[in-house]
């Protein structure tokens, strides 16, 4: 009888240190699929588009994203209203970045929080990437 009071207490205790959270809370936790080793400075600079999301939470696809390292900043349009996003410093060991995005005033777009993990990239041609709309409560693309 003491075994298996022993064994149940130690697979419970497993089982709440196997599932401790990495990522901010709202968002689903993609550590250990975002890139471990992703060169920050070569990923965050030049533009991106959207050629698909999961879930759409951007008007439409090939959105354009331009992106520098130095400031960690990201801009793209909404119709015709450019949203500024700016990054917070990078933590070390983060897998993703936390993001406050900003529309100009007198617009009807909400100011928001978004986080964005690199999943896989080559630089260049392609990038898989998580995002959280991390103030609105959504899960992400």
């Amino acid at each position: 009888m003491k075994r298996i009071i022993v064994l149940t207490f130690w697979n419970s205790g497993m089982y709440i240190c196997k599932h401790v959270r990495t990522g901010p809370e709202g968002c689903r936790d993609v550590y250990d699929q975002a890139a471990s080793n992703l060169n920050n400075e070569q990923f965050y600079k030049g533009s991106w588009y959207v050629t698909y999301g999961k879930y759409q939470n951007h008007t439409s696809l090939c959105t354009k994203f331009d992106m520098t390292w130095t400031p960690l900043q990201i801009t793209y349009d909404v119709n015709t209203v450019k949203i500024t996003c700016k990054g917070e410093a990078l933590q070390s060991g983060a897998r993703h970045t936390e993001y406050k995005c900003k529309a100009p005033e007198g617009t009807q777009h909400p100011d928001y929080e978004s986080v964005l993990a690199v999943i896989d990239t080559d630089y260049n041609d392609y990038a898989t990437v998580y995002t959280c709309l991390k103030s609105l409560g959504n899960g992400g693309n």
